[in-house]
């Protein structure tokens, strides 16, 4: 311990040995405060600074306890700072190259009092660049062709949106190409952008894509399927293309087109296009411009009537030409028909459990011109018949078969049987075997259940088959009223004596 006052300490001795002589009596006068401690020394905090540009000022701030809180621009040694703990914050700086950024932004401190000075360093590293690059306008799934040039020179080609970036600052450019998918094309907005970023700055490029060109969907009808149309396509710049058939034209300059149709033949029929010339305008659009060509043939006209079906009930008909087949119900006239020779059938009609059909329900008839070729069919009714046909039976042999009409009531046919007229329905036939002359036949199929529609006729033929066989013995030799000893053994365990 360090004494400031040596006279005044040794005084002070003396008196109070003084005292202590004269007796306890003796008042003791007044004593003095104990000293206060010396003060501790301050602390030192070296700081450096690294990764910034050469010329380019920091920023951060050291703050500790008792209300410390120092900033600097620049590299630093502090030499009084009291001994305790501290906080270094570092914030982000824009320089001439870009924004630089403390890695890491904070740490603690710890300054010791007396002691060496604590060092620190705050390092500062350059922020990444981005290219914020934004697609527009493109069909779903499709890439558009779109590259992106880095500021080293590395190209990239980016899907239909994508964000870049690169630690490196300098010109990034963005080139946008023509898009051609699905018979169309589309034109970017911004084909070509360039634009130099610092460290830490952000360019945000969005690329729209536009179609630019047309369609015109192009439908040719009324012709048979092997005739092709004959159309001239004619647009700006000399465009030209000839069309036979339904398409779609896409990729087409927008402006002003002309379809052009000339007649065709086939078959002796002669059509010609409703409208020959179309004058159309394409779009820059994903809608194509309609266009119907339809061809007309210079044909005649059939027209058909009935009679004999009861009431709510009406034919089907179904008329066949060399290239069309056309179906239609009840009292009709079917115009624009190629001149030529057809068919025309008339369909049988079922009404309730009844069948009706028209005699000579297929007519060939004659097409011309400018006419009208008219029939007139008349429907009556055409039993439902159940026919059993037996073969296979020897003479005078009697079939057994059992017939079970819809009704339920069955009985037995030994015989053919034709029945009609009959209703329709369900009908079974079981036969059974039969034993004619010692044989025995088995019938073929041995049952029958079909259904059978109203008009129509059920064919069920039984065929017998003999299943039997037989044996002739001839025995001679023995005198007579002699037995022989024969037997004759077979299939399935079979035997028996035969004595002559």
């Amino acid at each position: 311990m360090r004494f400031r006052h040596p006279r005044r300490i040794l005084c002070l001795l003396a008196l109070a040995a003084g005292a202590a002589c004269a007796g306890g009596d003796t008042p003791v006068g007044p004593t003095t405060p104990p000293p206060s401690p010396d003060p501790l020394p301050p602390g030192a905090l070296t700081v450096s600074v690294e990764g910034l540009p050469e010329g380019a000022a920091a920023d951060f701030v050291v703050v500790g306890g008792q209300g410390i809180s120092r900033s600097a621009t620049a590299a630093v040694a502090w030499s009084d700072l009291p001994g305790g703990a501290y906080m270094l914050t570092v914030r982000s700086v824009r320089t001439a190259q870009g924004t630089y950024a403390a890695s890491p932004s904070s740490f603690p401190l710890s300054v010791a009092s007396g002691a060496p000075p604590t060092l620190a360093t705050v390092r500062y590293v350059p922020l990444p660049s981005v290219l914020a690059l934004s697609v527009e306008g493109v069909p779903a799934s499709v890439d558009a062709p779109v590259r992106v040039i880095e500021p080293d020179g590395d190209t990239i080609s980016t899907p239909a949106s994508s964000i870049r970036s690169h630690a490196s600052r300098g010109t990034w450019s963005v080139r946008a190409d023509t898009l051609a998918t699905g018979g169309f094309r589309y034109a970017a907005s911004v084909a070509a952008f360039d634009t130099t970023l610092l460290h830490g700055d952000t360019a945000r490029v969005t690329v729209a894509y536009q179609v630019s060109t047309g369609a015109i969907a192009i439908v040719v009808a009324g012709l048979p399927s092997a005739l092709d149309g004959v159309l001239q396509l004619t647009g700006p710049g000399g465009y030209t293309r000839t069309i036979e058939h339904t398409e779609t034209v896409t990729d087409l300059v927008p402006g002003a087109y002309v379809l052009v149709a000339s007649a065709v033949s086939g078959n002796a029929v002669v059509y010609a296009p409703h409208a020959d010339t179309l004058r159309l305008t394409v779009d820059a659009s994903l809608v194509a411009t309609p266009a119907t060509v339809r061809y007309v043939a210079q044909v005649g006209r059939v027209a058909v009537s009935w009679a004999g079906l009861p009431n709510g009930s009406a034919p089907s008909y179904t008329l066949f030409g060399a290239h069309d087949t056309i179906a239609f119900t009840g009292e009709a006239a079917i115009d624009s028909l190629p001149a030529g020779t057809y068919a025309l059938r008339a369909s049988a009609v079922i009404a309730g459990s009844v069948k009706y059909a028209a005699p000579n329900a297929t007519r060939t008839i004659f097409v011309t011109t400018g006419a009208t070729t008219s029939e007139h069919f008349a429907f009556a009714v055409v039993p439902t018949v159940v026919d059993i046909v037996v073969s296979g039976l020897p003479s005078g042999a009697a079939a057994n078969l059992v017939l079970t009409p819809p009704s339920g009531d069955s009985s037995v046919l030994t015989t053919s049987t034709r029945i009609a007229p009959t209703v329709p329905g369900r009908w079974r036939v079981r036969a059974n075997n039969v034993t004619s002359g010692g044989a025995r036949y088995v019938p073929t199929p041995s049952a029958y259940d079909s259904t059978i529609a109203a008009g129509d006729t059920l064919r069920l033929p039984v065929q017998y088959n003999i299943a039997t066989g037989s044996i002739a013995v001839s025995i001679a030799g023995l005198p007579n009223g002699v037995n022989a000893a024969v037997t004759v053994a077979g299939p399935n365990g079979y035997t028996r004596p035969v004595p002559a």
